[in-house]
């Protein structure tokens, strides 16, 4: 009877920790928090934070989860062109982002759902294979990222 007993203490927070399930419906992306590493040159900083300033745009969708935490389903591909997701756990997922046209990889990207209705995205920019891949060579950008935090939000 103790062993039954010592079983259902391990396996119940396991239970209790199911994954989450986002809602169907228009999701509201709100980007919160934009920042230049400081490995980013002084006088790159205006262009960097216009840069930023135009990817920092709330934008809504609609999304059809199928009953599921997963950006890899067909519903969102558009979404995570360039994105090679892999699942952290069940209710986080990490992806590389990469050009479509040559594979470079230029950043990383991390969701975490932290309720039906919320869903936190952190993304991270190299900002010198940005440049490359745009055919530009800046001297100095080894280290410069831009990171950016976006949260989703369904819209009731």
């Amino acid at each position: 009877m103790r062993k039954i007993a010592t079983l259902a203490l391990i396996l119940t927070p396991a239970l209790a920790q199911a994954q989450i399930v986002p809602k169907d419906g228009a999701w509201t992306g709100t980007p919160e928090d934009a920042t230049l590493s400081d490995g980013c040159p002084e006088a790159m900083a205006p262009a960097l934070e216009q840069m930023a300033a135009q990817m920092a745009q709330e934008t809504t969708t609609e999304i059809v989860w199928n009953g599921t935490f997963d950006p890899t389903q067909e519903s969102l591909a558009a979404a995570s062109q360039g994105v090679e997701w892999t699942r952290a756990d069940d209710d986080t997922w990490e992806g590389a982002i990469t050009l479509p046209q040559t594979g470079a990889r230029i950043g990383t990207t991390r969701m975490h759902i932290t309720a039906p209705d919320r869903i936190e995205s952190q993304t991270t920019m190299d900002v010198a294979a940005m440049m490359e891949a745009q055919g530009q060579e800046v001297p100095g950008l080894d280290t410069c990222e831009m990171a950016m935090m976006v949260v989703l939000t369904h819209a009731e």
